[in-house]
C-alpha cells in the first residue's frame, strides 16, 4: 500500500492512446482533447483540494469579489446544489484533465475570453493528466484529515452506522495520497502556495488576498471587503431554504449531528496516517480527538 503513494510520472502515451480509442467522440473532439491535454488552453491557475475542504465557499468568495470589481453587486442566489451570481458571473471553475473538452461540449459553461479560468483538482499530483500541471500557479487547500474524513463521509453517501466500510473503500488511503503528493510538489515549485482550511474561515479576508495574488486575478481592496461579509455562513444560508437544508449535506447544520466517527475508527484513521503520511502541513495526529464529533461543515 505504501507505494500508491510514491508520486509516479505521468503517463502521456497511455493517455493519448486510451483517448483515440474512444468510439464515442468524432476526430475532431479528440484532437481538441490532446490540444487541451498539451497546452491547458494557456491557462495557468489550479485549486487543487480534497473534498469537503471548502472548495465551494472559496469559489463562490472569489466569484463575488471577481463580481464586484468589475462593477456588479456580489448577490447571488442558490439552484440544484449550486451558488451562481444575479449577474451570471461564474468563473470558469473545471478540472485539470485531457478529457475537459468533453465536459465543455455537453454545455460546460467556459469562457476563458471573458473571465479568468480557474483550473480545480480533487487528485493527487500525480494522477493529474496535463502535461502542463507543472506549470500551474497552484494554490494548495488542506484541511485536518480527521474533521476532512468526517465531511466526506457523509457526504458519500455513507452513515454513522457504514463508517467501517467508508474506510474499507479507500477514503483515508485517498487522502494520505493527495497529501504526500501534493506535499511534494509545494516543496519544489515556486509559484504554489499553502492554504489551510482553519486560515481560510478564521481570515477569509486574508485567504482571499493570498488567492488573488496567486492567479493574478487583482481584486482591489474593497471588493475582497465586500466579499468576505457577503460570504458568511450566516449570508449565505439566507439563500438556502430550509428545504435545501435538509437534503444536502453540503449546507445542513452539521452541529446536530450526534458522534461520528467511534474511537476504534479513529484508531484506525491515526494508523494508517502513522504509518503512510509524509506530509502533515502541520496538523497533530499524535493524539485522537478528544470527542468523535467533530463538527464543522465545508460548505
Amino acid at each position: 500500500m505504501a507505494d500508491s503513494y510514491t508520486p509516479v510520472p505521468l503517463r502521456p502515451i497511455q493517455s493519448i492512446q486510451a483517448l483515440f480509442a474512444r468510439r464515442d467522440l468524432t476526430p475532431c473532439e479528440k484532437l481538441e482533447c490532446l490540444k487541451f491535454y498539451l497546452t491547458a488552453y494557456g491557462h495557468r491557475s489550479l485549486f487543487a483540494t480534497l473534498p469537503r475542504s471548502g472548495l465551494n465557499y472559496t469559489q463562490l468568495m472569489v466569484e463575488v469579489a471577481w463580481d464586484i470589481a468589475q462593477g456588479g453587486t456580489g448577490e447571488y442566489y442558490y439552484r440544484n446544489n449550486k451558488f451562481f451570481l444575479v449577474a451570471n458571473v461564474r468563473l470558469a471553475r473545471t478540472a485539470l484533465d485531457y478529457r475537459t473538452p468533453i465536459s465543455l461540449r455537453r454545455g460546460f459553461d467556459f469562457h476563458p475570453l471573458q473571465k479568468p479560468v480557474i483550473y480545480s483538482t480533487h487528485d493527487p499530483y500525480d494522477r493529474i493528466q496535463n502535461l502542463q500541471r507543472s506549470q500551474m500557479h497552484v494554490v494548495v487547500l488542506v484541511r485536518n484529515m480527521f474533521q476532512q474524513l468526517e465531511s466526506w463521509l457523509f457526504h458519500s453517501g455513507y452513515a454513522v452506522e457504514t463508517q467501517a466500510d467508508f474506510i474499507r473503500d479507500g477514503f483515508v488511503d485517498r487522502s494520505i495520497h493527495f497529501y504526500n503528493s501534493w506535499g511534494h510538489f509545494l516543496e519544489r515549485h515556486p509559484n504554489s502556495q499553502l492554504l489551510k482550511y482553519e486560515d481560510l474561515r478564521g481570515h477569509p479576508e486574508q485567504a482571499l488576498r493570498l488567492l488573488s495574488r496567486s492567479w493574478n486575478l487583482h481584486f482591489p481592496e474593497p471588493a475582497i471587503e465586500a466579499a468576505v461579509a457577503k460570504c458568511t455562513k450566516q449570508e449565505m444560508l439566507k439563500v438556502i431554504n430550509q428545504q435545501q437544508r435538509g437534503q444536502n449535506p453540503r449546507v445542513s447544520d452539521r452541529d446536530a449531528q450526534l458522534a461520528v466517527f467511534t474511537v476504534e475508527t479513529l484508531k484506525r484513521i491515526q494508523e494508517q496516517i502513522h504509518q503512510h503520511l509524509k506530509y502533515s502541513f502541520g496538523y497533530d495526529y499524535s493524539t485522537l480527538p478528544t470527542v468523535p464529533r467533530l463538527g464543522g461543515e465545508a460548505l
